[in-house]
């Protein structure tokens, strides 16, 4: 049967959709006997869909951290990969600052080639990309095969990050929660998607940097912590889930995870506890404690997380 150019495009997404989530092809979607919940008489994991996501468009804006590669045909000097510092600016070459943070890849790319139209060379031939993807993450947390810190780059939907830690230990109907920070470290949103609605392609949702995702067990209402655990994840040198005991704090927790990494941001620690609308965080300084100020130290409760962030600076 011939396909035309049309309907070509009318599956394409479906096969890559398909594809990432590891399904053998576009019709059917295959089960590892691992996931089959015991008991169950049919495939619980559907097949993801296309479908459009809720937050706005999807595109990424570049941050402190990203780096940029740069090319400017016959001019070697202007060429190379140049990271966005803290204040959001590139040093490009002779040119000198060139404001970058907060803008996409087409915007900045149209703001170099300016520069040089206005002030340098007449015609010139540039082209740009976003050689590595820093500054926004995510946590992945609970009843996911591969939890922890996630990059966010091109793609910020939740289904297409969600697919990329690997999917749910466990299938089922699971719910998803996003713990979002406001912008300016003000409230807190929560917000729950069923997963079975998130594969259907029934609901999706853009990711924002900091987002705290914790996906529940099929046979919980509530998140996938135990009752007597501790979690640590982000920039440490074992993240993972640690056995909580009585007094412990967060000084005992940082040492079960085997300490800060080189790139840790230790002041900018966030210690989020509770549960549902109960949830909340907490900054944990954990520099400065490491440096002895013990009135830092915050005590644990069973099921906290500990989220250490990444500086590039």
């Amino acid at each position: 049967m011939k396909m035309t150019a049309m309907s070509c495009l009318r599956v394409f997404p479906v096969v890559v959709l398909l594809a990432a989530a590891g399904c053998s092809g576009p019709e059917t979607a295959s089960l590892p006997e691992s996931a089959v919940i015991p008991g169950s008489d049919a495939d619980p994991r559907p097949s993801p869909t296309p479908q459009s996501w809720f937050g706005g468009e999807n595109v990424y804006r570049v941050g402190p951290g990203d780096v940029l590669k740069v090319t400017v045909y016959g001019e070697e000097d202007l060429s190379g990969l140049f990271r966005i510092s803290p204040e959001g600016t590139i040093s490009w070459s002779w040119v000198g600052e060139v404001r970058a943070a907060g803008q996409t890849e087409t915007e900045i790319l149209e703001e170099l080639r300016g520069i040089l139209t206005r002030d340098y060379i007449r015609q010139p031939r540039v082209d740009l990309s976003i050689a590595e993807y820093q500054s926004q993450v995510v946590y992945f947390f609970g009843n996911v095969r591969h939890p922890g810190i996630r990059r966010l780059g091109e793609n910020r939907s939740l289904l297409a990050n969600f697919l990329q830690t690997g999917g749910p230990k466990v299938w089922g109907n699971s719910q998803i929660g996003i713990l979002r920070t406001k912008p300016g470290g003000g409230d807190q949103d929560q917000i729950s998607i069923a997963l079975q609605s998130l594969m259907g392609g029934e609901k999706d949702i853009l990711l924002q940097d900091q987002d705290i995702i914790t996906v529940s067990a099929p046979e919980a209402a509530s998140a996938f912590t135990g009752d007597d655990r501790v979690y640590v994840l982000g920039a440490v040198n074992g993240p993972g889930s640690f056995r909580w005991v009585e007094q412990m704090t967060a000084l005992d927790a940082l040492l079960e995870a085997g300490g800060l990494a080189d790139y840790a941001s230790g002041n900018r620690a966030r210690l989020v506890r509770g549960q549902g609308e109960e949830k909340r965080e907490i900054q944990v300084r954990l520099q400065d404690i490491l440096e002895g100020d013990r009135s830092q130290n915050q005590g644990l409760l069973p099921g906290d997380l500990l989220i250490v962030p990444e500086s590039w600076f």
